[in-house]
């Protein structure tokens, strides 16, 4: 079964599903990362010190189509 997801981290999800990946330059870290990342969904790098790079997994674009499928 699969986690209730926030409506933030849904949108974050499918943000990152049309661009496969999103750059924070400098931007405060967005607060549904940290449970996306949790279940596996989101893989965060910094490759460098002010910048972060967030990807989604093949877990979380299942997760994404799950949710897009509806119940």
């Amino acid at each position: 079964m699969q986690p209730k997801l926030t409506p933030e981290e849904i949108q974050l999800l499918r943000q990152l599903n049309e661009r496969d990946r999103q750059a924070l330059g400098g931007m405060p870290r967005p607060p549904a990362a940290d449970g996306l990342q949790a279940l596996g969904y989101v893989v965060v790098h910094s490759p460098n010190s002010e910048d972060l790079l967030f990807s989604i997994t093949a877990a979380g674009r299942a997760a994404l189509a799950t949710i897009d499928a509806g119940p």
